[in-house]
């Protein structure tokens, strides 16, 4: 008979999984949410983890190639962020994107997230000891620090009020802070300067964000999944290859550096485009862009998923 204990447990934000239940996903792209919270969240509170396509398929007992399409469906939206891209044996980094209402088609309002958490019951008194309730505190309010061994489990504001030592004599932490706007600017415009072909970085950016409701998309995410992969890819490919497989992605609307680099292992020169690369068009009509977007097969998934798979 199972008899799971409350240690070990995963610590994770309620307003976050009230986000995730609201969040209109498919059962497969929640499990897949589920389970990369448990690789970290529920791993030592980690913010991120290596976890392969085909660990994530072993966690949900479902085929590879539906995972990978339901983890780049939600990659594509922003719920999913890929630190690390995958390399030789070293499965890839994966993280979940905290702030939900950028999760593009999978979008929640804070206000729906947060009402999950406000209409909770307060929690129940154990060895005497009450603990506080979460409804006394808004949805977003940074809680005080709390005894572990002692009764007083103080809400922010009585936390505040018992705070009485002079905050002139107090040393002051040093804080490091989360990257701002002005940072990835930075690394955008550094990427785009080492790149080798910057206006097809950004016609791909520019897709990228079309595919949203909104028509935009964080820079962070499109330096991140596409500006730094696809640099990356410079020192193993040659620039005919790379430029093929770039104008192959756009060709395609395929804003995703592993269908550029799997566009540029099919390079020929003057040959032709493989299947769902290119759609058969010539080297030429490709990297010259002399080509009618009518024409142009739309991605083959498929081959995508195989693509995911291999790196996994």
């Amino acid at each position: 008979m199972a008899n799971p204990q409350p240690i070990p447990f995963v610590q994770f934000s309620k307003e976050l999984f009230g986000a995730v239940l609201l969040s209109p996903m498919t059962s497969t792209q929640r499990g897949i949410v589920l389970a990369i919270i448990r690789r970290t969240y529920g791993d030592g509170g980690r913010k991120q983890a290596e976890i392969s396509v085909g660990l994530l398929a072993k966690m949900l007992a479902k085929n590879k190639g539906t995972v990978s399409r339901a983890l780049r469906d939600l990659e594509d939206n922003g719920v999913v962020t890929v630190v690390r891209p995958a390399h030789l044996r070293r499965p890839q980094v994966l993280a979940l994107n905290k702030d939900y209402e950028t999760w593009g088609s999978y979008c929640v309002s804070a206000a729906d997230a947060c009402a999950t958490v406000a209409d909770e019951q307060p929690w129940p008194e154990r060895n005497g000891c009450a603990h506080a309730t979460q409804r006394l505190l808004p949805c977003n309010a940074t809680v005080a620090p709390m005894q572990r061994n002692g009764c007083s489990q103080a809400t922010t504001e009585e936390g505040r009020q018992e705070q009485t030592v002079d905050k002139n004599t107090t040393p002051k932490r040093q804080v490091v802070s989360a990257p701002s706007d002005v940072d990835w600017q930075a690394r955008s415009d550094a990427l785009l300067e080492e790149s080798h072909f910057p206006s097809d970085l950004l016609q791909l950016g520019e897709i990228l964000a079309g595919e949203n409701k909104t028509g935009k998309a964080a820079l962070s995410r499109i330096v991140r999944e596409l500006y730094e992969p696809i640099v990356g890819l410079q020192d193993s490919l040659s620039d005919e290859a790379l430029r093929y497989g770039l104008r192959a992605a756009i060709t395609a609307g395929a804003p995703n550096w592993r269908y550029v680099r799997k566009a540029a292992e099919g390079y020929r020169p003057n040959g032709h485009a493989g299947a769902g690369y290119g759609g058969g068009l010539s080297v030429e009509d490709i990297l010259s862009g002399s080509f009618e977007p009518a024409s142009v097969l739309t991605p083959d998934y498929d081959l995508e998923a195989e693509a995911i798979d291999d790196d996994s």
